[in-house]
């Protein structure tokens, strides 16, 4: 997670005409992953949130990760 943050930083960085494409590809990108997760793992539809639960501020942020507290980031 940290390497492709990182690359997405440097891609904006290169590119910043980029980025107010973002919201729309995150949605995309969650959709088609929301896909393969249902397929995958065979469970209902309403075991996933039907939305990206984080925001892209969250996404780049270096010191976020998603699920619970850990030491590992102090």
């Amino acid at each position: 997670m940290r390497l492709q943050r990182l690359e997405i930083i440097d891609l904006l960085d290169d590119n910043p005409s980029l980025k107010p494409y973002l919201e729309e590809a995150i949605d995309r990108a969650y959709l088609r992953g929301l896909a393969i997760a249902i397929d995958e793992t065979n469970l209902p539809d309403e075991t996933f949130p039907t939305i990206c639960e984080y925001t892209l501020a969250e996404m780049l942020d270096r010191q976020f990760y998603p699920g619970e507290d850990s030491d590992l980031l102090n």
